[in-house]
């Protein structure tokens, strides 16, 4: 995949002891958990117990916006929803900040959560992360109100990955390529009236943890913390749940169940199959970026398509 190795934090015992240095860790083992093009996970093993490391992508957020992913998780937490602890450096902050080689990274540590990543979308999963979603959105919205918007989102349109793509080598596939420029066209504009509020925008199966009995024991990753339409963090979920299961029902019984908690707004149900086509676009363009250009990868993609074009909420 066409990203810069060199924006991602070059994961070492010397260039983690510069970090871990901050909060006075000098004896550990580490594990790189992930090393995506957001940032690097790292799993770090103390005396004092197990630790996650995430340093943030060269460039990828600001101190203030960093703070304010923390402030967030804290007051999600604050309130009964299940997130990862945070660790304070020895400056008593979350955020930290090192210097390697002219190059500035910053970090936050958690303890290590309990549970595991779940395998597939059982009823019982489903009606738990509708539930915790609904209850995170209503959290987002009254945490907005002291809150200066960062990275507010204006509209809904592919501007990351498509423009990557090498597209003279798909030439000979037509329905890729005509796949890619619906995608490349598709824009959703909000109408004024929806709920803004923060919200997670990454929220699905790959970012919690779930229990024994498949309820979930923590929401992780708020990197892509945004100030946005409420609406559009529970289409991405959606959609991830539709491309999982390949049929519409699991999407519509999870819409009923959040509805339980926070009712949509008619301009929100208006606009929530757009929203739902639009996370397919960008996240099949970014596979297709990666290499997904084969005859059962593009029948996949036009066959989810198809499915979001036909939801209902």
């Amino acid at each position: 995949m066409p990203f810069h190795y060199e924006d991602q934090f070059p994961v070492s015992t010397d260039s983690l002891s510069a970090v871990l240095d901050n909060y006075e860790i000098d004896s550990f083992d580490y594990e790189v958990l992930s090393g995506g093009i957001e940032n690097t996970s790292i799993a770090i093993r103390t005396e004092l117990g197990n630790l996650v490391l995430r340093v943030y992508r060269r460039e990828k957020k600001t101190v203030p916006e960093i703070t304010q992913e923390v402030d967030f998780m804290s007051y999600l937490g604050a309130n009964g929803l299940p997130v990862p602890e945070l660790v304070e450096n020895s400056k008593s902050s979350y955020v930290t900040t090192t210097h390697l080689k002219d190059v500035t990274w910053q970090a936050i540590l958690m303890k290590k959560a309990d549970g595991h990543h779940p395998t597939a979308y059982s009823p019982t999963l489903l009606a738990s992360m509708a539930s915790l979603q609904a209850k995170m959105h209503g959290l987002g919205l009254s945490f907005s109100s002291n809150q200066q918007a960062i990275n507010q989102l204006p509209e809904l349109r592919e501007r990351w990955f498509i423009h990557r793509i090498d597209r003279s080598k798909i030439t000979d596939n037509t329905e890729l390529e005509g796949f890619l420029q619906r995608a490349q066209g598709f824009v959703v504009a909000f109408d004024e009236v929806l709920p803004l509020g923060y919200g997670h925008f990454d929220y699905d199966a790959d970012n919690i943890l779930v229990d024994s009995g498949d309820t979930v024991s923590t929401i992780l990753d708020f990197d892509d913390l945004t100030y946005a339409p409420l609406i559009v963090c529970l289409g991405y979920t959606l959609t991830d749940v539709v491309s999982k299961d390949r049929e519409l029902n699991s999407a519509s019984s999870y819409l009923e169940i959040y509805e339980q908690t926070r009712r949509l707004i008619t301009a929100e149900h208006k606009v929530l199959r757009d929203v739902m086509r639009f996370r397919h676009y960008v996240v099949s363009a970014l596979q297709v970026l990666g290499g997904n250009t084969d005859k059962r990868s593009v029948d996949d993609m036009l066959a989810v398509e198809e499915l979001l074009k036909s939801f209902s909420s």
